[in-house]
């Protein structure tokens, strides 16, 4: 579980791509997690990932994020209508 002593970190590139293609930075839905954040969930075919279920921008999104010690990198985010479904909004 995501607490104060864990620091977010995120590929630049990647949180301007998907600010672009899907209306939230990683900044953003970094501060949404520690704000807003529903469950968290382990990734089905990758063990290195899980999801942190967030509410964001009227919206139930899926945070894909790797554990690296004390460090949470986001790898992807998208809205889901599968975990929107599961947890409502």
């Amino acid at each position: 579980m995501p607490n104060k002593e864990m620091n977010f970190e995120w590929d630049e590139v990647k949180s301007f791509k998907v600010e672009v293609e899907r209306g939230a930075s990683f900044e953003e839905l970094s501060q949404a997690i520690e704000s807003d954040l529903v469950a968290i969930e382990d990734h089905p075919t990758k063990k290195d990932q899980s999801f942190f279920i967030v509410r964001f921008k009227k919206e139930i999104w899926a945070v894909v994020v790797q554990f690296h010690g004390k460090e949470i990198r986001i790898v992807t985010a998208y809205p889901s209508r599968k975990w929107r479904k599961k947890y409502g909004i």
